[in-house]
């Protein structure tokens, strides 16, 4: 099997198990207008950063990248699962 597509199938089967697992952010003094906000900036930085390592659309480095990005540079937190 290629590299390529061993990758690809590889990158689908993460997505399909860790999709179920929803993470909610919080945040000390902002709301949900705020997270919609700052997410939508958190994932052009976060698909910029893919492209310029050379992994163009890579959904992994792109929710790694866009999960710092919240957490670093706006200040948010995951909330504590129940």
């Amino acid at each position: 099997m290629n590299a390529k597509l061993s990758s690809s199938l590889l990158c689908i089967a993460t997505l399909a198990l860790s999709g179920c697992a929803a993470k909610n952010f919080v945040h000390n003094y902002k709301g949900q207008q705020e997270f919609q906000r700052d997410k939508y900036n958190c994932q052009a930085e976060a698909t910029q950063y893919a492209a310029n390592f050379g992994a163009a659309g890579n959904p992994l480095i792109i929710a790694d990248q866009m999960e710092s990005c919240l957490v670093n540079k706006y200040g948010w937190r995951l909330a504590a699962s129940e």
